[in-house]
Order: structure tokens, then C-alpha cells, then sequence
């Protein structure tokens, strides 16, 4: 591991552990309780966050099945966690108010704060198992005509791992079987990084993969893991495997490229640059987080499809993503001659839950734009 590295794991985790002690601190100060279950609720909240870090390392070094539900619990936690920090925010920001007009905090709110969070916090948990399908019409002069009647289907971050794996599998690859695609693109992300069986996944996906082409590329979360398993994986279940590569779609390219952050845009812009001779009229780059669109619109490609960004995953935190990516954290966006698909993902990262964001499909379709006169 880097100084770096070294630096920013110390700082998250002292970052983690000030929280998480804040919020106990918070709430056993301002809602009645007697002293030893006081004590209990500080010391859970001293060790909780140690207990995420171990639960995460012990996840990519033992493959017992009891790890399973400690990383598993440990990340519901997180979830719960995060909402009754909010939640103690708000409870200091009242604290503030009455004590500027000298009038001690009214119980209901302390106590209120906690059962919205813990209503939040299921709410998310059940949101984050409620799939949809997000529509988009691609409206293009070049559209070819093997485009015109297919429809695609584009699918990101499913995240499989120890808290979703072979039911999650199956629930998803039913929902796309039933929209009946003409292919199918994975963006990355497939695995969610722990070393886990993947032997059940491979067999949902091939009852799709044997009946259209489904088009993979690795995100990051494969590079956190054991990389060449998770990929030997896709292959067996049937995946059109793109690293760096040029594949085809009736006579459409399409291009996938392997993970690579802003900062390594030296890195990854040769390889771009690589397919500048090489695509047909109408092209697609399959890029598993929304960036280096200025330099595929220059290269040519009409169509990138994305995710990553989860759109946030849960609020408020969409905020942050769209300050990182603009508009293109999400949705259908065009830059210039590129239009960028952006996905919120089917899965989750950390903590199970989604807020204000459902996990989701996306279906596309095309339409031939007139040409302007």
C-alpha cells in the first residue's frame, strides 16, 4: 500500500470513528436513558466503525460462510448509521436553537429524530429491492437500419457479492428475459469484490446469454477483488468479454474499455484513440463511469453507455455525484455528436440501501432523426 493510500484509509477511518461516536454521543445525551445502557450505546459507537473495517477485510480473505453475515450485518449497520448521523445533526442544530433562547430541547425531538431515522433507514432497505425499467429513445441521422426495430437493454453496478448474489441474480435476469431485448450491455461493476462462489450466477445469466448477446466490461469493483476469476466468469456465463476491446453488433461497433478514474486519462486516452480507424458508421463505447466523452465525441463514437455513479445510491449523497460528473451523473445527456447513457445501477456498494433512487434497467431504443435542411 502507498503513503497515499496509507494516509487517506487513516483519515477515513478517524473521519469514521469522530461520527460515529458523535452520534451516540448525541443521542444519549438528549434522550433519556439510564447510565449503563448510556455506556453501551457510546461504546457500540466507539467500535463500530472497527467493526466495518473488519468485517470488509475479513470479506476478501475467508470465504467461511459466517463471514457472509458479519459483512452482511455490518453493512445494514452502516446504513442505519449513516441516517442516525443525520439524525444527530439535526438534534445538535435544535440543541443550538433552545440554547440561544434559553430553553432546554423538548424531548419529542431528539426522540422523533430516531424513529424517522429508523423509518428512513427500512424504507430504504425496501426501496433498494424495488426494481424498475428507465425507457430512453436514442433520436440520431445515423442510426442504422439493423437499429431502428432492436431494442437494448443496459444494466450496471449489480454488485454481486455477499449481500446480493443467486436470488438477486435470478430476480434480474427473469425481469430482462420478460422485456424480450435484442442484446444486452453490462457496464461494469458485475461483481462486487469479496472472492464468492459464482458458480450460481453464471448459471442465471447463461439462461440469457444463450439466447442474445450480452456485451461485458469490468468496473472497479472487479479490480477489487480476485480480477481474473471474476473475469474467467463472465466468460462462462456467456459474455461478450470487451478489455480494451472492439466487438460488433449487426454492423454497429462496439467498444469496451477497462475501468480507468479522471486521473488517468494519460492512460487511457491512447487507448481510445486506438479505435479511431476502426468503427463503423454508427459506433458504441462502453465506459463503466461517465467520463472521457469529450475524447470518444472527437474519436467519433455516437453512443456511450455508463454507470458507477449509482446516482448517489442513497440521499442526499446524488449531490455529490452530480458535482463530480455534471449532468452526465445520470440519465440521457448529449455532448455534441455523443449522447451518454448514464445508469443508476441495479445493485448496491456498502450499505444495502437506496433513498429517492431505485435501482433500475434501462430499455433503449432507436429512432432516425430527420436531417435538418
Amino acid at each position: 500500500m502507498t503513503k497515499q493510500a496509507l494516509l487517506f484509509l487513516l483519515s477515513v477511518s478517524l473521519t469514521t470513528l469522530a461520527l460515529s461516536y458523535f452520534t451516540a454521543f448525541v443521542y444519549t445525551k438528549t434522550i433519556k436513558m439510564n447510565q449503563k445502557l448510556a455506556y453501551i450505546v457510546r461504546v457500540l459507537g466507539f467500535l463500530f466503525p472497527f467493526l466495518f473495517i473488519f468485517a470488509n477485510a475479513l470479506s476478501r480473505s475467508s470465504n467461511l460462510e459466517f463471514v457472509k453475515y458479519i459483512y452482511s450485518l455490518m453493512s445494514i449497520g452502516a446504513g442505519l448509521a449513516f441516517y442516525f448521523l443525520v439524525g444527530a445533526i439535526l438534534i445538535s442544530l435544535a440543541y443550538l436553537v433552545f440554547k440561544i433562547i434559553r430553553k432546554p430541547l423538548p424531548s419529542f425531538i431528539p426522540i422523533g429524530a430516531f424513529v424517522i431515522s429508523c423509518f428512513i433507514s427500512v424504507f430504504a432497505f425496501v426501496q433498494a429491492r424495488d426494481l424498475k425499467v428507465i425507457s430512453y429513445v436514442v433520436e440520431k441521422e445515423n442510426i442504422p437500419a439493423s437499429l431502428e426495430d432492436k431494442k437494448i437493454i443496459l444494466v450496471s453496478d449489480t454488485h454481486y457479492g455477499l449481500v446480493n448474489h443467486k436470488k438477486a441474480a435470478n430476480r434480474l435476469v427473469n425481469k430482462i428475459i420478460e422485456k424480450n431485448p435484442d442484446v444486452v450491455f453490462l457496464a461494469g461493476d458485475f461483481f462486487d469484490g469479496p472472492d464468492v462462489s459464482t458458480e450460481e450466477i453464471e448459471n442465471s445469466w447463461k439462461k440469457l446469454s444463450e439466447k442474445v448477446p450480452v456485451f461485458f466490461i469490468p468496473g472497479n469493483h472487479e479490480e477489487y477483488g480476485n480480477y481474473e476469476k471474476f473475469l474467467d466468469s463472465a466468460e462462462k456465463s456467456g459474455f461478450i468479454v470487451l478489455e480494451d476491446g472492439l466487438g460488433s453488433y449487426e454492423d454497429v461497433s462496439v467498444v469496451g474499455i477497462v475501468y480507468r478514474s479522471k486521473d488517468e486519462i494519460d492512460e487511457a486516452l491512447p487507448v481510445i484513440k486506438n479505435f479511431e480507424n476502426k468503427l463503423t458508421d454508427f459506433s458504441i463505447l462502453l465506459n463503466h463511469a461517465p467520463i472521457f466523452y469529450e475524447e470518444a465525441e472527437e474519436i467519433g463514437f455516437d453512443l456511450m453507455f455508463s454507470g458507477h455513479t449509482h446516482r448517489g445510491q442513497f440521499w442526499p449523497l446524488r449531490y455529490i455525484t452530480r458535482a463530480i460528473y455534471g449532468k452526465y451523473h445520470y440519465g440521457l445527456n448529449d455532448f455534441e455528436d455523443l449522447s451518454v447513457i448514464t445508469t443508476s445501477g441495479v445493485g448496491t456498494s456498502g450499505p444495502p440501501i437506496r433513498l429517492l433512487n431505485t435501482p433500475e434497467m434501462v430499455e433503449i431504443s432507436f429512432s432516425t432523426k430527420n436531417k435538418s435542411n
